[in-house]
């Protein structure tokens, strides 16, 4: 059962008010609280992360958590988040949270060009092109560069 702050708070008061006794502190809390059914084994628990930690909230997470790196590399592979999460068994907005990671949006996600076989003369004439424009503007790539990166 999830306890809040305060209540975890009550517990440690409680117990150094039973004489450090888990089961006193048990039905002590159990009596003023008739909803919560706290065990000594929770009240252990708790003693040893206030123990540990000189605190008894939870730790904050930190970053995201990722489900795993296989859905990771789908993920790049410009897939519908639906298409991944339902075969792979798993939520879809787990699969969000990796697209997020990776700062992809699932609803701008689309095929730019497809390369097929057919394909290997027009990337060969287009090298040529492009050694042809380097040679004759040593500049050109840098020029280039700075096209993008204004654009942007």
């Amino acid at each position: 059962m999830v306890y809040s702050v305060a209540e975890r708070v009550e517990m440690i008061f409680i117990f150094g008010s039973q004489n450090k006794c888990a089961i006193a502190t048990t039905r002590v809390f159990n009596d003023r609280h008739l909803n919560k059914h706290l065990s000594h084994k929770s009240v252990t628990e708790l003693l040893q992360k206030f123990t540990d930690t000189e605190a008894v909230a939870n730790k904050k997470r930190h970053g995201n958590r990722v489900v795993n790196e296989i859905i990771q590399i789908e993920v790049i592979g410009h897939i519908a988040v639906n298409l991944i999460a339902d075969p792979a068994g798993l939520l879809y907005s787990s699969v969000r949270k990796v697209t997020k990671v990776y700062k992809f949006h699932h609803y701008k996600m689309k095929y730019v060009q497809e390369l097929n076989k057919n394909n290997y003369d027009r990337r060969i004439e287009f090298c040529k092109t492009m050694s042809n424009l380097v040679n004759a503007n040593a500049n050109f790539a840098t020029h280039i560069c700075a096209l993008v990166i204004n654009a942007a």
